[in-house]
């Protein structure tokens, strides 16, 4: 009975205090370790135990005031739990879970391994662990919103989009959240999974604190046309170096009705681009206006008038000579996925003089992810980049453009090699078109 109660507590450390219905004292930490090293498969395996009796101790458990929290003298033995190949999965995530009660930075990595990683009883157990964190504390954990960047879950996502609703890390009268960088990397995330349960949330906190840029980012991104009429509000109440997030915004919700106040904002650069995005042909007059000076205007041209079209912005690359022109439009040739661009693009890698050329256009072989792309990737880890410059800040120029070939050839298979040339050599052996 009593090794029975032991290792339901040990499921308790996910969902509510530690305790023992029948015993006065806490757990030791002896205790806790001894309960989340035992197998939880016996208990399924004895059959001596109905569901509706484990259940019933569960909730006595789970009623009982007295429970375990972690000294840090205490973090030693958890951690020992936790990478114990003999502790089961789910008493690993329950010491973790003990261990962000001491924000120990190495249950946070363990945690963050098993959320991305492909077993998915293993996810469900740190998703959990990791709510359980969240509850218990504010948004003002940075550690939180960067696990949250990892995976889209409703379970992980709710608490977030609850405690912008609730108000309490701002308010519409402006008084600052205690930490200002965690609010607005959790206000992304919320965009980046799309939780729309979040979008009034949003807009309140972007009127209540337009300073902050990186609100009308999430609300963008978020894709709910409910932000549409707000931003265009804000849009017209922002100061300068606030207007560029609202604008993009704007674009990325191929919002129609924000044609009109940007075309007031030409020729401002981020209002050329997010007409481009929109693709309403409005745009098209005031933006032959600026033709025969900028080179955005030049491609939003091409945008609208030829939406997708791989051989349009080709005819236009071949037209344009400067770099910074070019980087635009080989992003929006990725971006068509068409397989006609393939010879262009691997003839810049290999002979372009600017370095952030040859980078875009080997992103853009990835984007398009065609058997002749991928091909075309792996035999770039041969080439010698040291005659170019680097994009990226490195000492080695090579090794910057071998990540960059790995990364696209991650988009365009879904495989994980990294720089082994070897490696996605004999997996296209084993995997050929």
């Amino acid at each position: 009975m009593r090794s029975t109660i032991r290792i339901l507590t040990g499921i308790c450390l996910l969902v509510g205090p530690l305790a023992f219905a029948d015993e006065r004292e806490p757990l030791s930490i002896g205790e806790v370790c001894q309960i989340l090293t035992t197998t939880l498969g016996n208990r399924g395996n004895n059959g001596s135990e109905s569901e509706l009796e484990i259940n019933r101790r569960l909730t006595r458990l789970q009623q009982s005031g007295r429970g375990f929290t972690p000294t840090p003298r205490d973090a030693g033995e958890l951690l020992l739990v936790m990478t114990n190949d003999k502790t089961d999965i789910t008493g690993q995530a329950c010491a973790a879970s003990l261990l962000l009660d001491l924000d120990n930075d190495a249950a946070r990595a363990f945690l963050h391994a098993k959320i991305i990683g492909k077993d998915l009883l293993a996810r469900h157990n740190a998703v959990t662990a990791i709510i359980r964190h969240t509850d218990r504390t504010s948004l003002d954990r940075w550690s939180n919103a960067e696990l949250l960047e990892s995976i889209s879950d409703d379970r992980l996502l709710e608490p977030h989009a609850k405690e912008i609703r609730s108000g309490e890390p701002y308010t519409t009268s402006g008084r600052e959240p205690t930490d200002a960088k965690t609010f607005e990397r959790v206000c992304l995330c919320l965009g980046k999974h799309q939780a729309h349960n979040a979008t009034e949330a949003l807009i309140a906190a972007m009127r209540g604190l337009p300073h902050y840029r990186d609100i009308p980012r999430a609300l963008g991104e978020m894709g709910d046309p409910k932000a549409i009429a707000p931003l265009i509000e804000a849009l017209r109440a922002a100061k300068d170096d606030q207007q560029p997030s609202i604008i993009l915004a704007l674009g990325q919700l191929r919002a129609r009705a924000a044609v009109d106040p940007l075309v007031r904002l030409l020729p401002d650069e981020d209002a050329i681009v997010s007409l481009a995005m929109i693709g309403d042909t409005r745009a098209v007059a005031p933006l032959r206006n600026l033709e025969g000076t900028s080179a955005a205007a030049r491609l939003a041209l091409v945008r609208i008038e030829s939406p997708g079209s791989a051989k349009a912005l080709l005819d236009l690359l071949s037209r344009e000579k400067e770099a910074d022109a070019q980087l635009p439009i080989i992003g929006a040739i990725g971006e068509t996925r068409d397989a006609v661009a393939v010879p262009v693009l691997v003839k810049l890698t290999h002979e372009s003089p600017s370095g952030a050329v040859r980078g875009w256009s080997i992103r853009a072989l990835g984007a398009i992810g065609s058997n002749a792309a991928i091909d075309e990737l792996i035999a770039l880890f041969e080439v010698d980049f040291t005659h170019t410059t680097a994009w990226l800040p490195t000492s080695d120029v090579n090794e910057s453009f071998r990540r960059e070939i790995s990364g696209a050839l991650e988009v365009a298979t879904g495989q994980k090699f990294g720089a082994d040339a070897v490696a996605w050599r004999t997996w296209r052996v084993k995997t050929p078109p």
